[in-house]
């Protein structure tokens, strides 16, 4: 997988979409709001040649229950990718 294309994989519909689609899918966990505990989780994961994802990896988490939230809602947008390109071929890409 590369790190580095021409064109960088992207969620159907562009970025308003993807954001639309992350506010829509998120439930924070209720353990979570009472220890109000608040931060960015950072996921890795594949975009394959069709669009699917795999190898999805915390990079950096909040706590165990919302980082397990924020993985779940990741899963979720397996399928819903263009893929990336390199010298005009549909690539694999990490992306984060």
């Amino acid at each position: 997988a590369y790190d580095v294309v021409e064109q960088n994989p992207y969620f159907e519909g562009g970025p308003g979409e993807l954001g639309r689609f992350l506010s829509r899918s998120m439930r924070y966990p209720r353990e979570a709001q009472k220890r109000n505990e608040q931060g960015r989780v950072f996921v890795s994961f594949i975009v394959n040649t069709d669009g699917s994802l795999s190898d999805y990896e915390l990079v950096k988490g909040v706590s165990p229950p919302v980082d397990a939230e924020a993985m779940r809602v990741v899963r979720l947008m397996d399928g819903r990718w263009k893929p990336g390109k390199l010298r005009g071929e549909v690539v694999r890409v990490k992306y984060t």
